[in-house]
């Protein structure tokens, strides 16, 4: 059925809808056949909405082809929504018609799922469908939608919200969004999820009237006025370089006074800066401080009774005027007008305008570069994040963890001089509790915000890892401890057992709580295909660590301060030093001797003692030299090897004995290293207990050892050249 005509150039088209819903144009003297291959196409998806195309295609809006007879050529003419004119032989279109057409209704749908993308961000976002026009663009497969969200007015003429210009366009391509505030810096691309938090954060400031933000912020400060039923009217706001507020009280009798008493009657409270400024009554009131209010003058009429009583008004200052013109108790009013003064800073700070979405956005990606350190690279890509610009935060929680572990969720705040945040991200978690950690109401931003602790960034990645290591199920910890260690040179085998098997035989010497957890990394894990390496975690006996073998003699430790790097050796000391072997000392305990025996001569007993004892370190040529001198000598002694007495190299160490051997007399004298001179006084002071050319105890039998001496005070050290301990 024929609608309406319109004029392309040189010809006149009549438009068409047929009932399939296809809408053509159409020249009068286009041949039949041309006519009933049109007719018989397909209609697209209905949109069910009007859009504009962007592109070639018809010029009218909601024609999908346009067709015209060239009857010099004896061709047909045609465009079709999307796609550029052509024109072809009348035998020709039918294939060529077929071609531009399914690719008509492959733009349509493409449309249509993009326009529900769109629709699910705008929606959300609190936009009416009358704020935006809406576009399509079939060579980029994008739409966009042009948003005007506008100003209202007062009837004053004032604007008490600021609108909003802005262009969201939703890209099939990634499945993408990009966004463009007006007078902001863009954003980039986004995922729909942020590009709608964005859009509403937009629209939402797009709309907000900073005279009720004020009011609301101002309000709960105002009790101490209210409560003594005076009147506290809504804020006024100042515009300047920046927003000034203030507000008035007053008596509720004011309103039924006689004219002028209002501003007489009342107080007005503001900020200068973040003092607060008041000023009570009117100019009349001005006058009767100042003394040049003449008696008699009936405008006192207006002024307050309690003020116009008072005696001595010129000496009052300016919150002892204000307390007697609402009535007040000087303390009361004090206390009142500094809430007030606080309310007054939140209202001023509530009506700012405030920052951009794109730009709170932007920063905080920026600042996130604080958290990804936090997370192993596997993890970090498949980290959840969310952005609450109300508050300029952004939370970083390790997704790929699942409900295995404790909810440990980040913060960054958009101020790059804040802390980090930490929180539990569970409404409620019972001491002692294991996972799985599922959240059945999860906290909302403000509940986050207001339960999270701040943490350094090393604090921050203790717990984190502790989380996954300690609470999580072993694939998961494995899995975590693989990703940590990922894209590190990694150990020999041999040497990386080696560690991990001295850990734990040394947690087991020390004995109590002491305990290493070993996490070995995965090679060939899907996840990290190259990762290798062991994890190590000792906890206990006043150790919390954990140690990464990265390279050949070298370890990563992590503690809840901070890494560092060391050689194996250092990391061994500190071990020795922490977990010192305590469950062997009972090996030095002296064996009971038989009855038949404890009869015998003491003076035989000590005449058998050694008079020295040696400690020496494996491969010391110092301990070799002093152990022939002494042998030559003839001189008897007890050999200890040191290397399987951490107890007494901490104990050498912390008297300042650092080099081996050490020569301790009976006395309790000892000397540390290899010192010729000293081996002579010692063999000469000393009576021989072996023929000459007979050796003492050999190096090992170091397990037990002779009880070592503490001495009452500072013994002679004398050093020389031997092997450091």
């Amino acid at each position: 059925m024929s609608e309406y005509s319109i004029s392309s150039p040189g010809q006149e088209l009549t438009v068409e809808y047929l009932p399939s819903g296809v809408v053509y144009a159409a020249t009068e003297d286009l041949p039949e056949a041309a006519r009933k291959m049109i007719e018989g196409l397909t209609a697209p998806t209905n949109l069910g909405r009007d859009i504009e195309w962007r592109g070639p295609g018809p010029a009218a809006p909601g024609v999908d082809i346009e067709v015209a007879w060239d009857d010099q050529a004896q061709a047909v003419a045609y465009g079709v929504r999307g796609r550029p004119e052509r024109t072809v032989a009348l035998d020709d279109l039918e294939q060529a018609l077929a071609q531009d057409w399914d690719n008509y209704r492959q733009d349509v749908e493409a449309a249509g799922q993009l326009l529900e993308r769109l629709d699910a961000i705008t929606t959300q976002a609190g936009l009416d469908a009358e704020e935006m026009e809406v576009l399509f663009s079939p060579t980029r497969r994008t739409v966009t939608a042009q948003i005007m969200v506008l100003p209202e007015r007062t009837e004053h003429g004032l604007l008490p919200t600021p609108g909003m210009r802005s262009e969201l366009t939703i890209e099939e391509t990634d499945q993408r969004a990009l966004i463009g505030l007006q007078g902001a810096q863009s954003t980039g691309r986004l995922t729909d999820e942020h590009a709608r938090l964005l859009l509403s954060y937009a629209v939402q400031e797009a709309r907000r009237e900073p005279g009720q933000a004020a009011w609301e912020a101002l309000h709960p400060y105002t009790a101490g006025f209210r409560d003594r039923g005076l009147e506290v009217e809504d804020p006024a706001l100042h515009w300047g370089r920046t927003v000034g507020v203030s507000v008035q009280v007053h008596p509720p009798a004011v309103e039924a006074g006689p004219l002028g008493s209002w501003d007489e009657q009342s107080l007005t409270l503001s900020l200068d800066g973040d003092e607060l400024a008041i000023r009570p009554g009117g100019p009349i009131t001005q006058e009767l401080r100042s003394g040049v209010l003449a008696a008699g003058d009936e405008r006192t009429m207006w002024l307050s009774p309690d003020l116009a009583a008072a005696p001595g008004v010129g000496e009052m200052s300016s919150t002892e005027v204000a307390a007697t013109i609402l009535g007040m108790p000087q303390e009361e009013f004090n206390t009142a007008a500094s809430s007030v003064r606080e309310g007054l800073i939140a209202a001023r700070d509530a009506a700012a305008p405030r920052r951009p979405a794109t730009n709170i956005f932007n920063d905080l990606r920026t600042h996130l570069i604080r958290v990804d350190s936090l997370l192993p690279d596997a993890a970090r890509e498949t980290a959840s994040t969310s952005f609450d610009l109300d508050r300029g935060v952004a939370w970083v929680r390790a997704q790929a963890m699942g409900a295995s572990h404790r909810p440990i969720t980040i913060g960054v705040s958009v101020d790059s001089d804040s802390p980090l945040l930490e929180v539990v991200d569970r409404q409620a978690v019972e001491p002692g509790t294991v996972g799985p950690w599922v959240d059945p109401i999860p906290l909302s931003d403000a509940e986050r915000y207001e339960a999270a602790t701040p943490v350094s960034a090393q604090q921050a990645r203790w717990d984190i890892d502790s989380a996954v290591l300690r609470d999580a199920d072993e694939h998961t910890a494995h899995t975590w401890a693989t990703w940590r260690t990922a894209g590190a040179q990694g150990w020999a085998n041999e040497e990386a057992s080696a560690l991990e098997r001295w850990a734990q035989a040394q947690a087991t010497l020390t004995g109590g709580d002491a305990r290493v957890s070993v996490f070995e990394t995965s090679p060939g894990d899907p996840l990290e295909a190259d990762a290798t390496g062991r994890l190590l975690e000792m906890r206990g006996g006043g150790m919390d660590c954990r140690v990464i073998t990265t390279s050949p003699g070298q370890v990563t430790v992590t503690t809840p301060a901070g890494t560092s790097t060391m050689t194996t050796a250092e990391m061994m000391d500190q071990v020795r030093a922490t977990w010192p072997d305590t469950t062997t000392d009972a090996l030095s305990t002296a064996i009971p001797t038989p009855a038949t025996e404890r009869g015998q001569d003491a003076s035989q007993v000590q005449a058998e003692a050694p008079e020295l004892t040696v400690y020496t370190t494996p491969n010391c040529p110092g301990c070799k030299m002093t152990r022939r001198q002494l042998d030559k000598a003839g001189v008897a002694y007890e050999a200890v090897d040191l290397s399987s007495r951490p107890d007494l190299v901490e104990q050498f160490r912390a008297e300042g004995l650092r080099q081996a051997p050490i020569i301790e007399t009976s006395d309790g004298q000892r000397t540390a290293g290899f010192n010729p001179s000293r081996i002579k006084a010692i063999v000469a002071a000393a009576t021989p207990q072996q023929a000459p050319g007979t050796s003492g105890p050999s190096d090992g039998g170091g397990g037990g050892g002779r009880p070592t001496h503490t001495p009452q005070q500072q013994r002679p050290r004398a050093r020389g050249e031997g092997m450091h301990l």
